[in-house]
Formats: structure tokens, sequence, C-alpha cells
């Protein structure tokens, strides 16, 4: 049930970001698009709320006992990660959030961590729970997480597309050059 909810989640993740239900709601409601990016963002985090307090509250099997050495491993990878992610969320919240206006949407992000990999926020997250699924080494966890970034990958590729949409040949340049996720492998 609860890698269901996890898939019907990014499922509907997807489908409220594409461009044909963003052009159908705005053009319903009357909308900006700004409006439509804070409503997808506070029904993304609410419904994510929910998502984790089910995370939670659910029992699972423990896959392995853990040790010391493992629980500071755990907690460095899982630091690592939620640093990459800060880091790459105060850089472009205004923009994420809809705040900011359209004009910056079009400048191609090739700077800070974007110079190592395409998608920072993706690595941090994937860094954040694999430490994390290591830290509570429990069956429900290991399936979440296997959701997430399998989820996420296929969205990596879909994101891609609208970007070489947007920027063409720079950003066809810029994966020639800087790799998708893990430094160094293109």
């Amino acid at each position: 049930m609860l890698w269901s909810a996890w898939v019907l989640y990014s499922f509907l993740h997807s489908a409220l970001a594409t461009s044909g239900t963003k052009a159908l709601v705005t053009k319903r409601l009357l909308w900006t698009e700004s409006t439509y990016r804070i409503a997808y963002n506070l029904l993304a985090i609410l419904g994510l709320l929910a998502l984790l307090y089910a995370q939670f509250r659910i029992k699972s099997s423990i896959l392995f006992d853990k040790t010391i050495v493992i629980n500071i491993l755990a907690g460095c990878i899982s630091f690592v990660g939620i640093m990459i992610m800060v880091a790459c969320i105060i850089k472009y919240f205004k923009q994420l959030s809809g705040m900011q206006g359209e004009k910056t949407r079009d400048v191609l992000e090739v700077n800070g961590l974007h110079r190592f990999v395409r998608h920072p926020l993706y690595l941090g997250t994937f860094i954040f729970l694999t430490g994390l699924f290591f830290f509570f080494p429990m069956l429900k966890n290991l399936g979440t997480v296997i959701i997430i970034i399998t989820y996420t990958l296929i969205g990596i590729r879909f994101e891609e597309q609208k970007l070489v949409a947007r920027f063409g040949e720079a950003y066809r340049e810029y994966q020639q050059k800087v790799a998708k996720i893990i430094p160094g492998i293109k």
C-alpha cells in the first residue's frame, strides 16, 4: 500500500508538471503561471508530508543489524546529501517556488554545483536517501528509496528533453561536458 502511494504520488507529481496540464489549469482557473507553480508546490509538499507520515507510521521488517560504524557512516552520507540539497534549494528557491519572474527561467545554470553534475539536487537527494536507508534499514525504506530513485531517473529523461527544447545547442554542449548525476560519469 505504501509503495503504491509513492508510485501514485510520483505519477501525479509528473502529470501536474506537464506543460499541457499547466496550460489547461491556468486557462480554466484564470491563473498565472506563478500562481499555478505555487499551488503545484503546495500540493506537492502536502502530499509529501502525508506520505512521510505514513512512512513513519507503518511497521516494517529490519533488513540488517546496524553497528555504530554503520550509524556514523549513514549519518555522514545523509549529511552530505542534505548539504548538497540545501545548497541547490538556496540557489534557486525563487525559481522553483514561482516567486521569481519568468526572465531568469531562460538562463542555463552551469555554475556552482552545476559545473560537476547537471542535476545536483537529485544527486543530493539520492545521497541523502541512501544514507537514511542505512540509518533505518527497513524493507519499507528500501522500497521507497528504489521507487524515488527510479522515478527521478525516468523524470530526468523528460526534463532533459525540455531543457534541450528550451536551450538548444547550449544545453547539448553542456550535456557533452558535464555528467548527468554522478560526477565524472557521462
